[in-house]
């Protein structure tokens, strides 16, 4: 592997070359050491974090992102405990109890299920058309916080769902999401080689996500108000980063 610190070129370094060497292998030498030069240029340090992280367009909590050191991130290391089963955990079943339940907000026809939010009506339809590019499916994956959590999936897309059918009130991720606290969430996780993110209240309607491009976000884990993650890049094996988002 590439050390990042490495110099492309040195001048403790001869090149000798015999009568026979031609031009194009000389130029092929001087191309090669200028292209190892930029790839090293751009996986060091000084990489700027617009090139790594898109900032979602609706983004309004204003969160900070700074890059730390293997070390930082090593020394604050705490990952989740193992994901347990949950014992009788079935979905169908589960849903169709809570459309009894809530017969006002929740509602089964067919293939679908309608949630009635505050001002919309949600439709989740389970769909196998002939034309795969229609293809659609939901799945109540888990409950938290009186939330239903539906994992809506499509042609080539995917989206999260919470929904809760006592207030009416729902919420969107990019991944399953996980509760802070009564009112933040946030989720993570990767989708056709990219990084995912994304963090917000549903009270106070604030609201911060990303994806990376070409960067895997490997790992992820929270301490209070503070997020520790580490990025692997997909095309340079084994080049990893490390940064600090705090809320």
């Amino acid at each position: 592997m590439m050390n990042p610190k490495m110099k492309a070129a040195n001048s403790n370094i001869i090149l000798t070359f015999n009568q026979e060497t031609n031009t194009f292998f000389f130029s092929s030498i001087i191309i090669l050491l200028f292209l190892f030069s930029f790839n090293l240029k751009s996986f060091g340090q000084e990489i700027k974090l617009d090139t790594i992280f898109k900032i979602h367009k609706k983004s309004n909590w204003k969160i900070s992102i700074e890059t730390i050191s293997f070390e930082e991130f090593d020394a604050m290391y705490n990952p989740p405990p193992p994901t347990v089963e949950k014992l009788n955990w079935n979905p169908p079943l589960i849903l169709a109890q809570k459309t009894i339940e809530f017969s006002e907000t929740i509602a089964l026809k067919d293939s679908c299920c309608f949630l009635n939010g505050k001002n919309t009506t949600i439709k989740l339809c389970n769909s196998k058309p002939e034309d795969n590019r229609k293809i659609s499916s939901f799945e109540l994956i888990d409950i938290q916080n009186d939330f239903l959590i539906f994992m809506k999936s499509g042609y080539e897309s995917r989206s999260f769902i919470s929904f809760n059918p006592t207030t009416k009130s729902y919420f969107y991720t990019q991944n399953s999401p996980t509760f802070i606290n009564k009112y933040t969430v946030y989720s993570y996780g990767n989708y056709y080689g990219e990084g995912e993110f994304d963090i917000q209240n549903i009270n106070q309607n604030l609201y911060f996500g990303f994806d990376t491009f070409n960067w895997d976000l490997s790992d992820l884990y929270r301490k209070d108000n503070v997020f520790y993650l580490e990025l692997t890049n997909n095309t340079f094996y084994g080049t990893r980063k490390y940064f600090k988002l705090t809320i």
